[in-house]
């Protein structure tokens, strides 16, 4: 990583997948860093308040993979603009007791795919949601996110063994619940028509 002419921090794959935890370690409050395309190792922080991490080319380009072997992203949830904010990643491949893809986090026009919680929040957990595709995750409760707030969201194709494969215990604003399973059907929508949810197209139909 390496400080930009306003303080800024610019993080790319150069410095191996750890790059993004170092540059997030060496961070202050409110800092932005800006990170490069590159395929990145989870990350974690349990102080920082306010930091925004923020892909330069946007979630197609740039991930963060749990190995399925930790959460992608595990933060402190302090609330309002205190949250650090993930912006344009996709998060994949996450595993862990809660919230594979994201603890804690406010995640703005991500992607949640393909992460695994043992109980609660296949996809998100104790976190919130904006513009996101959240798809194809799995936990016992809330197989896509639980005990979060997801704002104009898409949340299609998780799983959960007991209750709530899309959302459990958490907000709604906006959003498109489609085609998740649990013992409980929590679709709100007929179906939302989408262009080509086989190939990962979950945009509408025109």
């Amino acid at each position: 990583w390496q400080v930009g002419v306003y303080g800024e921090l610019f993080v790319t794959a150069e410095g191996g997948p750890a790059a993004l935890q170092t540059a997030i370690e060496s961070a202050v409050d409110g800092d932005v860093l800006y990170v490069a395309p590159g395929r990145y190792s989870p990350v974690f922080d349990w102080t920082h308040r306010g930091l925004r991490i923020v892909s330069i080319e946007g979630c197609a380009n740039t991930i963060i993979d749990g190995g399925f072997n930790a959460s992608c992203a595990d933060f402190s949830n302090f609330g309002g603009n205190d949250m650090i904010r993930l912006e344009g990643f996709t998060l994949a491949n996450g595993s862990s007791y809660y919230g594979g893809g994201a603890v804690g986090a406010w995640l703005i026009g991500c992607v949640v795919s393909n992460n695994v919680a043992v109980y609660n929040g296949g996809g998100v957990y104790y976190g919130r949601a904006d513009n996101c595709l959240i798809v194809g995750n799995s936990a016992d409760s809330g197989g896509g996110a639980y005990m979060s707030d997801l704002y104009n969201c898409t949340v299609v194709g998780n799983t959960a063994s007991f209750w709530g494969g899309g959302i459990e215990y958490g907000t709604k604003y906006n959003c498109i619940i489609w085609g998740n399973e649990s013992y409980f059907d929590d679709s709100n929508v007929v179906d939302p028509l989408f262009a080509d949810p086989n190939n990962g197209d979950y945009r509408l139909q025109e």
